[in-house]
Order: structure tokens, then sequence, then C-alpha cells
């Protein structure tokens, strides 16, 4: 297959993939099949921003044994190279007034060894990827199977921002799974038991930013991560209508760091160390009740466990405005409990599709990125734990088929037809109890009791409106609407303004290789910021705080794709 899309501001968007199933043969006394993919993509844009480009090649490998029936095995290599440079954040009133403008780092510490100016200082990125996965499923009695999935991943960043990083990561692990179906009694009943150990070492170098050269170092940090994590699910059918599930996940978490620090510039000044340890189970209890043969209430409880990431660790100062006689500060994980009720479906021979789900998440020690004013430094950005927060919300989605031979003949043996899908969210996600952090030289309130968490949207619609023409034409307006702004800072004090984009998609299937389409995205050139750095920041304006990413304004673009 051969796919090729191209637009406004230098947009393209090529690939180029091959997969095939081969003959049959006799492989260790069995019938086995193999099967490959191979997909080489290469996309891009040279933005309508200021230092706003994007390069990337991504090439993809996937092969697939199956040995007689019970054996399969499957190889999946991926290695993928991405150039970006980042305009950065701008202010509310920046972003209004000329959207193109490149932006400066914000959340940083001023001194003279920062460059913030993301032209000047040539804010950018370059990652490769690197990932081999190999997964063996064995059936080996009816009922009884038996997975093991090892992978490894290489992984290079480096980032240019107020400072220079160059990271290296590895990660290498498994996952060992056995799955049994049978019977419980009379009761249908299946069980899953899982283990997965997880290993990982992470190498980064802080240097100055020398106006987007390499300067001197600053910093060095080594970490090394083990995670294990087993699990246990199982079901019980025990009516045809009704399943209950039941099971828990142990999590084990263990980090090592060591942080040198270098002061003056090149010169080791400091080394600290750290291990942190990380354990919890986490139990799950669910209900499945068919309410008829397409549709199903469900509805689960389960604990939820998520340590601080290592990045999270490091920092120069805990929320108290204090530097840590150690490599890492006190983060603790976040913890809590979900509640989720549902119900999906489909009617009308499939004509209608929906699925609605309620759910609350009552946490505790939810991680919050924010800043402490330091007097005679400036901002300095940290992680902090959230004492009770409460996450509330609603999904609902669907798919209707609402007329058919809108202008074909009504006796049409495959008939044109109108499809609407739409999808809303509506998220409440408070503050329960004030907040408290160490900034400007005293203690401040970060969040006060029933603010809103910043950076998501109350309400988020989007919908489509799709013809589809049996000779091949295909037309899909569609639009995506925040109706209200919402906050962007935990004082609740500064909103993404509300916006309402609207795009336009079409297309011709001449046969079944050939397809063109084109599309037309934001027609009413709305100015909007489509995503924000949300957090505790402090002092919040819209003249000077840094947080807003503009969207593109009006684009064109047209593509083709030919499969052999």
């Amino acid at each position: 297959m051969l796919k090729a899309t191209g637009g406004s501001y230098d947009f393209y968007n090529t690939q180029i993939s091959s997969g095939a199933l081969l003959d049959p043969f006799s492989f260790a006394g069995e019938t086995a099949f193999a099967e490959y993919y191979v997909s080489l993509s290469a996309n891009g844009q040279h933005g309508y921003r200021t230092n706003n480009q994007h390069d990337s090649i991504r090439l993809l490998t996937n092969l697939t044994l199956q040995i007689g029936e019970r054996q399969h095995l499957q190889l999946f290599v991926a290695n993928t190279s991405i150039a970006t440079d980042n305009p950065g954040a701008l202010t509310k009133a920046q972003f209004e007034n000329n959207p193109k403008q490149a932006g400066a780092e914000p959340d940083i510490v001023v001194n003279p060894l920062t460059c913030i100016k993301a032209e000047d200082c040539r804010h950018a990125e370059y990652t490769q990827l690197h990932y081999v996965g190999l997964s063996y499923t064995n059936e080996f009695l009816t009922g009884h199977q038996v997975s093991i999935s090892p992978f490894y991943q290489y992984w290079l960043h480096d980032v240019s921002r107020a400072q220079k990083f160059l990271i290296i990561n590895q990660d290498y692990g498994a996952e060992i799974r056995y799955d049994l179906s049978g019977h419980v009694g009379m009761f249908p009943a299946a069980l899953r038991v899982g283990f997965s150990p997880r290993f990982g070492e992470s190498r980064t170098r802080v240097f100055v930013n020398d106006f987007g050269n390499r300067g001197p170092q600053l910093q060095q940090r080594f970490t090394q991560t083990i995670n294990l994590g087993a699990y246990l699910e199982g079901q019980l059918e025990v009516d045809p209508r009704l399943s209950l599930i039941a099971g828990g996940r142990l999590v084990h978490s263990r980090r090592e760091g060591t942080v040198t620090n270098f002061s003056p510039p090149d010169v080791a000044a400091q080394t600290l160390t750290a291990t942190r340890t990380f354990s919890a189970l986490s139990p799950k209890v669910g209900i499945l009740y068919k309410l008829t043969s397409t549709s199903q209430v469900f509805g689960n409880v389960s604990r939820v466990y998520e340590p601080p990431i290592n990045i999270q660790l490091i920092q120069a100062l805990d929320v108290n405005g204090v530097p840590p006689n150690q490599a890492f500060i006190d983060l603790d994980a976040q913890r809590g409990w979900q509640f989720e009720i549902g119900y999906r479906g489909k009617a009308w021979e499939g004509l209608f599709i929906w699925d609605i789900t309620a759910f609350d998440l009552e946490l505790r020690n939810e991680h919050l990125v924010t800043e402490l004013t330091v007097p005679g430094v400036g901002e300095v950005p940290t992680f902090a734990n959230a004492n009770k927060t409460r996450h509330t919300g609603v999904e609902v989605g669907g798919t209707l088929v609402f007329m058919r031979n809108v202008f074909t003949d009504l006796m049409a043996q495959s008939p044109d037809q109108l499809t609407f899908r739409s999808s809303y969210t509506w998220s409440r996600y408070k503050f329960l109890d004030d907040e408290f952090k160490f900034s400007g030289g005293r203690n401040v309130v970060d969040a006060k009791s029933g603010n809103t968490i910043p950076g998501v949207p109350e309400h988020w619609l989007s919908g489509e409106l799709r013809y589809e023409h049996p000779e091949g034409f295909w037309l899909a307006p569609n639009v995506q609407w925040s109706p209200f702004g919402y906050f962007i800072d935990f004082q609740n004090t500064v909103k993404n303004p509300a916006f309402f984009v609207v795009n336009l998609k079409t297309g011709w299937r001449f046969t079944d290789q050939l397809q063109i389409f084109l599309e037309g995205r934001n027609l009413t050139n709305q100015n909007y910021a489509g995503s924000v750095l949300a957090g505790g920041g402090n002092n919040a304006s819209p003249t000077g705080t840094q947080v807003f990413f503009p969207s593109w304004p009006l684009s064109v673009f047209a593509g083709m794709e030919f499969q052999l």
C-alpha cells in the first residue's frame, strides 16, 4: 500500500507498506503458516509558528508464525527517529494578538545559565527509539494457555530547553501469563494469572544551553528501576445473563538514584543518592449483566495505586522550598478508589451503537506540578502530593445510521447512507482540601478546597456527519466544541477560552485499490489554543502566564491511497 498526504504549512505524511500470508509449510512436525507486515512512514510539517518544525521516520516490522493450531509466535520490531523544533507556550495576550510568534520556556530558574527564548536558544528535541518484542503463546491443553512476551527498548532523547538534556534510557522485561477456561461446578469460568517483571536504567546529563549549543555541564543523573507486577483475575458466569469478576494486582517498585551537581559548571561539587520502594495490593470487583443479546450493563470497583516516575522524584526543591538531602524528594504514590458503571450495546441490526459510562475517582496524594517563587532566583518547578481530590465524570458515545437511500433508489442493492457519530464528556475534577506550599518566603495556599483541578474542559463534544455513496464518494463534516472556558491554574484565575472548530473531509474511492481524499481543518479560521500547560503557577494572569499553545488556523490537505 502507498499512501501520501500533503497540505498547508509544508505538511506531509507518506507511508509505504507491504504484507502477505505465505504458503503453508512443515515446521517441527506441524503445518505452519507465516505472514509478515512491513511499514515505512515519514511525516512532518513546518508550522505556521516560528521555530515550529517536525520531521519523523518510522519503520515497523511484524512477523507472525502459526504452528499447528496451538502455538503462535510473533516478532515485532520498531525503529523511530523524530526531530522537532518547539515554539514554546504563549501568554493569553500573546496568542490572541500574534499566535505565530515563538515563546520563551516557562517554569525555569531565572539565572545567567538559562536560555529561555525558543527561537534564539534553538529549543528542539531529537529522539531515537528502538524496540524489539517477542510473543509466544501455547495452548498446551484445551482451555489451558500460556504466553511469554519479552521485550527490549532503547531510547535516546536530546532536548534543548532552558538547559540542554541528553537522556539515554534502556528498558527490558517480560510478561508471563496463564489463561484457564472451564467450569466451576456447572458454571462457566475463566481465570488469568500473570507476572510482569520490568527493569530499566536512565542516564541524564544536563548542560548550559549556550544558544543552542551544549555548554558546561550542570548535573548528571543515573537511576535504576525495578518494577514487579503480579495480577490475577477470575470471571464466573453464574447465570447466562450475569457474570461476576474479581481479581487484584500486586505492585512492587524499587528506585535507586544518584545525582551529581556541578558548581561551578564542569566542577563536581555534590553527589546525592537515594533509594525508594513502593508496594501495594490493588483489588478489583466487577459485574456484567446482559439486558439483551446485544446490550449489557457493567460496573466495577477497583483500587488505584501509581508510584511517581523518576523525573518527578528528582527536583531541586520540595514543596516546602527545601533542597533535598538525597537524590529524591519526598513524593508519595498516588492512591485511591475508582467506581465505574456503564451501559453499552447495539440495536436495529447494528444501525445504532452506544456506550455510556459514569465514573468517580477518589484520590489521595495526587501528583501535582507547581511552582515555587524563590526570592532572588525566580520560579522553580517541583512536584507535590495533594491531600484529597475527586475526579467525577460521564462519557457518552454513539453511532447512528439514521438515513438510507438519500439519493439512491429504494430498491438499490447497495444504498447510500447518512451516519452520525458523536461523543460527549462531562468532567468535574475538584480539590477537596486546601493545598499549601512554601513560596515567596512564606507558606501560601496553592489551591483552595473546592477549586477545579485545571487543564480539562468541563464539557467536551465532538461529532461527525458522514455521507457515503455506493459509487465510492463520501463526505464527512465534523466539529470539536469546548463550550465553556476551563481553568489552567490551581487558583482558578486564568481560563482557556471556549472554542468551536469546524472541519471537513471528503474523498472518492475509485476502485478497491485507489482512493483520493481532501480535508479542510478549522474552516472558520478560529484562533484558539487546543492545548495548555496546567499547574500551580504563581500570580497567574492573562499577560504573564505562558501556558497557551495556539492551534493551526485554516488549513487544507489532499492525499491519495493506492493498494495493490
